[in-house]
C-alpha cells in the first residue's frame, strides 16, 4: 500500500473540515415512523483541506497522486488532526484542485478530499 510522502507539509488549519459519515438507513413504512439500521459496522469519516506546497511539493503530490494513489486507490496518511496512520483514499471530482497563493515560499495551495477506509 501506498504511503503519503513524508516530505509534503501538513494539513492548513484553514479550511479544514472533517465529518462522521452517517452510518444508518432510513426505510418508510406504510404506517408509523420510518425504520432506520445500521448501514455498516465499521464508520469512516470524509476529511476536506489544503495545503500549501512548494513547486517541488507540488510536484512530489502530482507524481503520488499518478503513480501510487489514483483516484479511488488506498494509502496511509497521519491524520492531520490526531496525527495517528490512517487508511484513506482521494475522493471527488476533480480529485484535487491546484491554485496559486501569492506566497514567495509555497506558491501553490492543493485542495481536495480524502475519506478514511475503515
Amino acid at each position: 500500500m501506498a504511503t503519503w510522502p513524508s516530505d509534503l507539509p501538513d494539513f492548513l488549519r484553514d479550511g479544514y473540515q472533517e465529518a462522521p459519515v452517517s452510518q444508518t438507513i432510513e426505510s418508510s413504512v406504510d404506517g408509523g415512523p420510518p425504520k432506520s439500521r445500521r448501514r455498516f459496522t465499521a464508520a469512516y469519516r470524509t476529511i476536506t483541506g489544503r495545503v500549501a506546497m512548494t513547486t517541488e511539493q507540488l510536484d512530489t503530490f502530482e507524481t503520488f497522486f499518478r503513480d501510487d494513489a489514483p483516484d479511488a486507490v488506498p494509502f496511509t496518511i497521519p491524520h492531520p488532526r490526531t496525527g495517528q496512520d490512517v487508511r484513506c483514499r482521494i475522493i471527488g471530482s476533480p480529485p484535487y484542485t491546484i491554485e496559486p497563493t501569492g506566497a514567495p515560499r509555497r506558491p501553490w495551495r492543493v485542495s481536495f478530499q480524502i475519506q478514511t477506509v475503515p
